[in-house]
């Protein structure tokens, strides 16, 4: 990544581009990964500045993973999970108006589609949830819940072997018939 002031965006924003992250800070996203190779268990920072992750705390099992996130089908097979966290500081500073913590959201959930279609691409199985513990995970993640607090929870894993590979392409688009206005309405 260019060592510019401004990190680049791979996708849509609520907003002006949004501050990087500061080094060594609890930030978006905040990732533990229990099964990548290469990079042990463990909860990590991401540090957009430098393109790295740090090391905060060592060790995350699965069977955390799947307490954390309320034990949902599959969270606790996912090779890593990413908590979307909110830096409010940072976020009032950009925009000092309650529209703040509306436009934290909107940007978790962009950022949760770009995920999914990245990890789609990457043949990854995506799994994006707002369906977990936010006092444990912050605990864990050791942020205190005024100035930084969890938003999202997103993981990818290799999708089982009998899972279906069915994709739609272009051709699904250009049989499908678009129609102005929904039916039983007046403005048809």
């Amino acid at each position: 990544m260019p060592s510019s002031s401004t990190a680049s965006s791979t996708g849509p924003s609520s907003g002006a581009p949004a501050p990087p992250a500061e080094p060594g800070r609890n930030s978006t996203p905040t990732s533990p990964p229990p099964n990548v190779t290469g990079i042990p268990a463990g909860l990590y920072h991401y540090n957009a500045r430098e393109h790295s992750l740090e090391l905060l705390r060592e060790g995350f099992t699965h069977t955390e993973a799947g307490a954390l996130c309320a034990h949902q089908e599959g969270i606790d097979q996912a090779a890593f999970i990413v908590f979307v966290v909110a830096a409010w500081e940072r976020m009032r500073a950009k925009y000092r108006h309650p529209r703040a913590y509306r436009v934290s959201h909107l940007n978790a959930g962009h950022l949760g589609q770009t995920f999914a279609l990245a990890a789609t691409a990457l043949g990854l199985g995506p799994f994006q949830s707002a369906a977990f513990d936010n006092t444990a995970v912050e605990d864990r993640l050791g942020l205190d819940s005024v100035t930084h607090s969890t938003l999202y929870a997103l993981a990818a894993g290799h999708p089982a072997s009998d899972t279906s590979t069915d994709t739609a392409d272009l051709n699904a688009f250009r049989h499908t018939t678009l129609r102005h206005g929904q039916a039983g309405r007046s403005d048809n």
